[in-house]
């Protein structure tokens, strides 16, 4: 998925609409982690809400991606 959008990294969230949250699961070392994030926190939890696309150079310093 990263190597097809240009990116280092990426995360596929489901939207689940009876919750309104966004989920994933994430391999760390043999485990699965389950993610699970309100609609309209963060980048993704934004773009889940409004429907519109986030270009953002770098994540790490958009203060949406860390909640603040």
């Amino acid at each position: 998925m990263a190597a097809g959008t240009g990116t280092a990294r990426g995360t596929l969230y489901i939207i689940d609409p009876a919750r309104r949250e966004l989920w994933s699961k994430v391999a760390q070392g043999p485990e699965k982690v389950e993610i699970r994030l309100p609609m309209g926190m963060g980048i993704a939890g934004c773009v889940a809400e409004t429907g519109e696309v986030i270009r953002i150079q770098d994540a790490y310093r958009t203060p949406a991606s860390t909640g603040t």
